[in-house]
């Protein structure tokens, strides 16, 4: 789980959890030897999960992170802006504290201290000397990776009570920092990729334009189409019945708007894949509470998180259809499991972003 937790913070939980099933089913079939089913599943489910969870931490983990910070881009009257600093800031301390919180009920649920107390690990320490040393490019590949995560998280001034810590960006004194964005530096850091040789007596880069090909090229097009809905939404009037048919909304306290916010988030998601979900209500969530006296991130920020703290069905999130489909988790267990965690992610979430929220992105 630890291993999904932080893989999925720099690298899409998608892919982090394509990457560990492999090694989670080896320890299944070599280890567990099929004997303890209930330990089985915790260990799939705890993988799905902790993926999700890491990824909500980070602009770059998951996709309505990035559908979020790209609407807030496009719009004008949101003067916050939101960058891998203090998107850290805000949404480490709700991964964190959910992540125990996860680790802890699946243990309880799944792990018979008696069977995996006496699990053979031979096996593993056996592979793992097998791996030998760090190869020179992956040594690169690791330099380049930190590299990338140091000027995401220092590309803007850091604003630490007080004091501030000058980004990088404002250092160099460009006529317009705005030119470099966070996904400049990820382009930058794929095309040193292709530029520097693997070495192994060939001059070919360290990625190929044959691993180009495979990235999926749906992603782009959910991007779009956010930022058409978006627009569309604004440019067909619908914005001005939003806000008029909410106008109710000044009445009610703005934490419980975001309480029943958050609610909402987790369980529709439940029923779509948490990008759609995204994409789809935050436009019209920031429709219905822009002229409320709160910031829009105070209800935007919070709503985005829940879109990854769905947990029941396999549908929710990409790392819970691709655990469920190893057909070695029965939908009880996830139904089970996930509606105790989606309460609990409600609690986390709106506990922390209550007074979280305004400190990171004040008016």
């Amino acid at each position: 789980m630890l291993s999904s937790y932080l893989l999925s913070m720099w690298i899409l939980n998608t892919a982090t959890t394509m990457m560990l099933l492999p090694a989670a089913l080896a320890i299944i079939a070599q280890i567990i030897q099929g004997d303890d089913k209930k330990f089985q599943t915790g260990l799939l489910l705890g993988i799905a999960y902790a993926s999700s969870i890491g990824g909500s931490s980070t602009l770059v983990g998951t996709l309505p992170n990035l559908i979020l910070s790209n609407f807030v881009k496009s719009v004008d009257k949101i003067p916050q802006d939101i960058n891998f600093a203090n998107w850290m800031a805000a949404a480490l301390p709700i991964s964190i504290v959910f992540f125990v919180i996860t680790f802890y009920v699946l243990k309880k649920r799944f792990v018979d201290a008696a069977k995996v107390n006496h699990a053979d690990m031979s096996q593993c320490r056996s592979l793992l000397e097998k791996l030998g040393p760090m190869s020179i490019q992956e040594k690169t590949v690791a330099i380049i990776f930190s590299c990338t995560i140091m000027l995401w998280f220092f590309r803007k001034d850091l604003i630490l009570g007080d004091s501030m810590i000058p980004g990088w960006v404002t250092l160099l004194g460009l006529p317009n920092p705005n030119f470099i964005q966070d996904g400049t530096i990820a382009i930058a850091a794929a095309v040193l990729l292709f530029i520097i040789p693997s070495g192994n007596g060939n001059q070919k880069g360290l990625l190929l334009w044959e691993d180009f090909k495979k990235l999926p090229i749906g992603i782009i097009f959910l991007f779009g189409s956010g930022f058409a809905l978006s627009y569309g939404i604004t440019s067909s009037g619908l914005s001005e019945v939003i806000q008029t048919k909410m106008s109710m909304l000044h009445h009610i306290p703005p934490i419980l708007i975001m309480l029943a916010l958050v609610s909402l988030m987790i369980f529709i998601t439940e029923f779509t894949s948490n990008s759609a979900s995204a994409t789809l209500l935050i436009p019209l969530v920031y429709e219905s509470v822009k002229t409320l006296e709160e910031s829009s991130m105070f209800f935007l920020f919070p709503l985005t998180i829940a879109a990854s703290f769905a947990f029941m069905l396999p549908v929710a999130t990409p790392p819970n259809t691709l655990v469920f489909g190893t057909e070695k988790i029965a939908i009880k267990d996830m139904v089970r499991t996930g509606i105790w965690l989606n309460l609990a992610g409600i609690v986390v979430i709106f506990s922390i972003c209550s007074w979280l929220v305004d400190q990171i992105f004040p008016l």
